[in-house]
């Protein structure tokens, strides 16, 4: 466990953010007092901008279950929305194989070695996770550099379990692939919604 002073900036940084927030709920789970914390907040959030304020908006009252041991409704609108894209990752990431083959001989085919780890990713024996580290590592061959950014963006979109985190931080920290980047933010935030925010009725 980690003290209030140590989490707070985490989770004050990543409500701080223009667009897509950041994952919060692991620093939250992670502090030991959790009352302390909502005080260092609190005050940042009295001093910040705008967009502090907004994001501290939707934190309050799932931060607020936590501490009270509440479960929060699935009609909550942003739980409602992540729950949704939640779903939408896991249908996409069934739908990854026939993708690759609606590209087969085209231009943004994937190289045997790729198609091979999608055909494991399908059999659940490998994460989607895998291949983004891969794939940032540019160990996969393509035809062309935005074929290689589509892969990316879409691999992105299809990750959603705590063991595609590693994947997706390879993606951030390749500027090439910048244009994955708001699929793999939406990506974390729904990694960490699920696997450490507050429990939904």
């Amino acid at each position: 466990m980690l003290t209030a002073a140590d989490t707070w900036p985490l989770v004050a940084a990543s409500l701080n953010y223009p667009g897509t927030l950041g994952p919060y709920w692991y620093f939250v789970r992670k502090t030991s007092d959790l009352g302390q914390m909502e005080n260092y907040i609190a005050k940042a959030v009295k001093y910040g901008g705008q967009t502090l304020r907004t994001g501290f908006k939707e934190f309050k009252p799932s931060f607020d279950a936590i501490r009270k041991g509440k479960p929060l409704s699935k009609t909550e609108k942003y739980v409602n929305r992540l729950l949704s894209e939640y779903e939408q990752a896991g249908n996409k990431r069934e739908s990854l194989l026939k993708l690759s083959n609606r590209y087969e001989k085209k231009e943004k085919e994937l190289c045997a070695e790729a198609r091979a780890d999608l055909m494991q990713v399908f059999d659940e024996e490998k994460s989607v996770g895998k291949m983004l580290v891969r794939l940032a590592e540019n160990e996969y061959t393509f035809s062309n550099e935005s074929s290689r950014t589509y892969w990316a963006r879409t691999l992105c979109e299809a990750a959603s379990e705590i063991e595609d985190a590693q994947g997706l931080l390879a993606i951030l920290k390749s500027p090439e692939l910048s244009v994955a980047y708001t699929a793999a933010r939406k990506a974390f935030r729904i990694i960490d919604f699920i696997n450490y925010g507050p429990k939904i009725e």
